[in-house]
């Protein structure tokens, strides 16, 4: 799946940074050694070593090239990170035009786990130069963007299922898996689970 010039906005500033925010995955890597000479990966698990990092590549297949518009629109368009969210101040009128490259079961979970940091951290309301929910972007798992370049590895895939890890080319560590669901011609995404988290519909 491509994503035509009126889905991602090719004029969107984007910023070069040095580094992923999620680096502590690293320090992990001896621990979670033994899960990775399990053969296989379940949905709401993610790799974490550069171990793991091994044959990742360009996005290639269908449901990577799928998954790939999607980290691109995201590191694009701040609007989405609004609407994964349901933030009370963004742009409804966005909302059917991202809803289709996502399940309705994951966008239950954004906007649940946003309910509840927002309830932790500032009792329920947004409160001015507060961060109160979400700290990273949901869809990429990073507060940081790579300009578009990014690397994909499928753990796992079916006719309409696939299980996919990404990472930054420069860096091992491994930044999320996603639960691509594919339903008619258009795959969608349905689960992230961000390393070491948090993770959104990924049972």
């Amino acid at each position: 799946m491509t994503l035509s010039h009126d889905d991602v906005s090719a004029g969107a500033k984007l910023e070069t940074i040095s580094r992923p925010i999620p680096s502590i995955a690293a320090s992990l890597s001896l621990l979670l050694l033994a899960c990775l000479l399990t053969p296989g990966v379940q949905a709401g698990e993610h790799l974490s070593s550069s171990i793991a990092s091994a044959n990742f590549h360009p996005a290639t297949t269908p449901a990577e090239s799928a998954l790939h518009s999607i980290i691109i629109l995201a590191e694009q368009e701040d609007g989405l990170f609004e609407f994964a969210i349901k933030a009370p101040w963004r742009d409804r009128k966005l909302d059917r035009r991202f809803s289709r490259f996502f399940s309705s079961s994951l966008q239950d979970s954004w906007a649940e786990t946003e309910k509840k940091e927002v309830q932790k951290n500032c009792e329920g309301v947004y409160r001015n130069g507060e961060i109160c929910g979400l700290d990273i972007n949901p869809v990429t798992c990073s507060q940081d963007i790579n300009n578009g370049q990014y690397e994909y590895k499928t753990e796992k895939a079916m006719s309409d299922f696939a299980l996919i890890s990404y990472k930054w080319p420069q860096f091992p560590e491994i930044l999320a898996t996603y639960k691509m669901i594919r339903e008619g011609n258009r795959w969608r995404l349905d689960g992230v689970s961000c390393n070491p988290q948090p993770t959104f519909n990924m049972k």
